[in-house]
């Protein structure tokens, strides 16, 4: 009868110490999981959300700018539209995702639940139950949010990258006939401000020319002269001599010096 009670015992301690060894087993499980999404997932989706709060905010700055141009075209300013409308639905879909819902529960353990555990071989198995169903509800809670800031963040990012493509097919035409623009100016510019070539009057190519000119007439001159000579029995004087050019006086006079 003895040895049976105590082998009862054993038994139900055996069977207290595997509950309570099982009890702690999924409490850290459960613990474990809610430390990454208390100390690393929701900062690191506060920290994504910063940042593009931060990148529509200079793609913002930029479009305002641009805005300012005068030689932005009808497709540049549509473009810029469309990039400002989709930067301001991402900021709204991530400020909203940022603000709402923003509290966090932690764990927290009641004192009068500890005091309301009967005092038995179950008492600190009971413990863990209590507080495994405490972290449960604070991981339940922080889940929530995780869950809530994702979709919002998937869908601020997805209007931050549509916003991204117009802003760079903006830039892009924009950039084109900015400098298109400036480059034919400068070039019209620089042909107006050339001024145009005057030939001196030194041109050897036209002196050559004209005194040519001058032997081949009195060459015909004097052939005509000639002919009517022997034609007519005329006899050439002196002052119908025909008179020789400058060139081949200057040439005779330094020929007698």
């Amino acid at each position: 009868m003895y040895k049976d009670t105590l082998r009862k015992k054993k038994d139900d301690s055996f069977i207290v110490k595997n509950y309570e060894s099982n009890l702690k087993l999924s409490y850290d499980s459960i613990r474990k999981d809610y430390d990454i999404i208390l100390t690393s997932i929701i900062p690191t989706q506060k920290n994504l959300i910063k940042t593009y709060l931060w990148l529509n905010t200079f793609i913002l700055g930029i479009c305002f700018f641009f805005a300012k141009e005068k030689l932005i075209t009808s497709f540049g300013l549509f473009a810029l539209s469309v990039t400002l409308l989709l930067c301001v639905i991402s900021i709204g879909l991530l400020l909203f995702a940022l603000y709402h819902n923003k509290d966090k529960q932690f764990i927290y353990f009641d004192p009068k639940t500890i005091a309301n555990i009967k005092h038995d071989k179950w008492s600190y198995a009971q413990g863990l139950v209590n507080l495994i169903k405490d972290t449960k509800k604070a991981f339940d809670f922080n889940s929530d949010i995780v869950k809530f800031r994702s979709f919002f963040i998937r869908w601020g990012g997805a209007s931050l990258f549509l916003a991204f493509l117009f802003f760079a097919f903006a830039t892009a035409h924009i950039s084109y006939n900015y400098f298109s623009t400036t480059y034919g100016k400068e070039v019209k510019n620089m042909a107006d401000d050339k001024p145009p070539v005057e030939s001196d009057g030194n041109d050897t190519t036209k002196m050559f020319l004209s005194t040519n000119n001058q032997v081949r007439v009195n060459t015909e001159s004097l052939n005509e002269r000639v002919e009517i000579r022997k034609s007519g029995g005329i006899s050439i004087t002196a002052s119908e001599k025909p008179k020789p050019s400058s060139d081949t006086n200057a040439t005779d006079k330094k020929d007698k010096k």
